[in-house]
Order: structure tokens, then C-alpha cells, then sequence
């Protein structure tokens, strides 16, 4: 899956500088710029690979903060997201962008935020969004998986959203089609001033369900079927999920109970090129 770069912010670094630079001139404020990884979607265990250990020793020429660092998920430094700070070096930061995310391009682990806070600041301001209450349970927000952070912000409140973004201009991601989304642009907020306990309601929490079926459906389908996880690059899975639900509810199929063996018949059946099901799978995907 190396060769495919679907989430990979690099090739949008123009982009971004050109939107930055029109705002920065509009309102005179001077911007930093930082890299949030998610790297342990990259490599997930404890035990290091040579090259996440190389890759771990590039960011020592940027100042950054692994942002399980003192907090409750510390024992778990190891799966630690990690903010990087590109600042120092602006002329170059499509091509940092580049070289940093380039372990992470195939998955949704990489977002850039603008800001005028400095690093510690920030870094504080994102450790305490890791908790959410869910329909009164405590869950932890996985908001440098893209992913999960669209999900969430996707079903809250203008009002709360604008406590998640607090001090952000700017929070730039790739979707699974290599778009690339302003979440400051795409999502109404309201800027306010106090921090309260964010809290999704039942009605939050099912939208948040549905949002996320999809992404759900696809790690199922990774994990009990080894050649859907080979053949397919991480965002043709989504896609993949995607037509695979909306074919199955359009068949009339339980979505909760029959929709993983469903899925797993259909994937035998697209990826051994038989029935007309690949035709409708190629022509929905498109």
C-alpha cells in the first residue's frame, strides 16, 4: 500500500499557503503552523520498527509534543499522537509536510492547524478534548485519526464545535477523496470564550453511529478477511463500505445483525470478478 498516498496533505501544501496567505493578509495576525500525527496507526505496537525509529529521530529537528505526555493516557506514550511544530521554517513546509507524513499518506493520520498559540499552548488545548462524555459514558477521542474527528465534530453543536477549534484559524485534513477540508470553513461554529465539558447527547451519539458505519464496517472486513485489507488501499475500503451499505439496505438487508457476512459474500464476489455486483460496485464508487 506504499504507492498509494490518499490522505497525503503534501501534494495540497500550495493550497493551504495560498488560503493561509490571503487570511494572514486580511487580518494582520501572525500564524504558526503545526503538524498533528497520528503515528500508531502507522505502527501500532510497543516494539519499534527501524523505521519508525528512524522516522522518530527526523522529528527531533522540529520542535513538537507527544501529547500523551502527562495525561491520563500516558502509560500508552507509545500510541501517542504527536504535534509538530513547522513554524521555524515556513518556506519549506510543504516539503516538511512531505517528509514527515510520508509513512502516514495512505492512512487518515495527518492534519495541519494554524494558529497563533505557540506549541505548549496548543498541545495543552488538544489534550483536553481527549475525553468526551457519549451518551453519559466517557470515551476517548481519537481526534488525530481524521476520521474519528470529522465523525465528532460532524454531530455536534455549533456551540461545542467552537470549543473543540477554541484557538484554531485553521484545522486542514485530506477525506478518503483526496479532498482537502478547511474544518474551520466546512463546519459552523460559535467561538466561546469558556471550556465546558463536552457532552453528546443520545440523538448526538446515533448520528455519530451512522457517521461512522462505514469506517466501522471497513476495520471489520480488514480484520477477518486478510485479502480485502492486501487488495485495497485504506480509503478504497471506506469506499468500498460505503457501496456495500448502501447496496445491502437497498436489498433490504439488517444493517446491525446481516451486514458483515453480507459484505464479507460481496467482497467474494467483486474480488473474483463474478456476477454483476462488480459492475454496480464500480459504477456506485465512481
Amino acid at each position: 500500500m506504499a504507492g498509494h498516498r490518499h490522505y497525503a496533505l503534501g501534494p495540497h501544501a500550495d493550497d493551504m499557503a495560498q488560503q493561509l496567505l490571503s487570511h494572514v493578509q486580511a487580518d494582520g495576525l501572525g500564524q504558526r503552523t503545526y503538524l498533528l500525527v497520528d503515528q500508531a496507526q502507522a505502527w501500532p505496537t510497543p516494539t519499534l520498527s527501524p523505521v519508525s525509529s528512524a522516522w522518530r529521530k527526523r522529528l527531533e529537528a522540529f520542535p513538537h509534543k507527544w501529547l500523551f505526555e502527562g495525561t491520563f493516557a500516558h502509560a500508552a506514550l507509545h500510541l501517542s499522537p504527536v504535534l509538530i511544530d513547522l513554524s521555524s521554517c515556513m518556506e519549506h513546509t510543504g516539503r516538511n509536510i512531505q517528509t514527515i507524513e510520508r509513512p502516514m499518506q495512505h492512512l487518515p493520520a495527518s492534519s495541519v492547524l494554524i494558529t497563533e498559540a505557540p506549541l505548549l499552548d496548543i498541545a495543552q488545548h488538544i489534550q483536553t478534548l481527549f475525553k468526551l462524555e457519549v451518551d453519559s459514558e466517557p470515551m476517548i477521542w481519537r481526534l488525530a485519526d481524521t476520521h474519528m474527528l470529522m465523525a465528532v465534530l460532524s454531530v455536534m453543536t455549533a456551540s461545542q464545535r467552537g470549543q473543540i477549534l477554541g484557538p484554531i484559524r485553521h484545522w486542514w485534513l485530506v477525506n478518503h477523496h483526496q479532498e482537502l477540508i478547511d474544518l474551520t470553513r466546512a463546519l459552523a461554529h460559535e467561538r466561546s470564550p469558556l471550556f465546558e465539558k463536552i457532552s453528546l447527547s443520545q440523538e448526538q451519539t446515533q448520528a455519530l453511529l451512522d457517521y461512522i458505519r462505514p469506517l466501522t464496517l471497513a476495520a471489520q472486513l480488514r480484520q477477518l478477511e486478510p485479502s480485502f485489507a492486501n487488495a485495497l488501499a485504506h480509503a478504497d475500503q471506506i469506499k468500498f463500505a460505503e457501496t456495500a451499505l448502501r447496496l445491502a439496505e437497498a436489498e433490504g438487508v439488517d444493517l446491525d445483525e446481516d451486514m458483515v457476512p453480507w459484505a464479507l459474500q460481496y467482497w467474494a464476489d467483486v474480488s473474483t470478478v463474478s456476477s454483476t455486483k462488480r459492475l454496480t460496485h464500480e459504477r456506485l464508487a465512481n
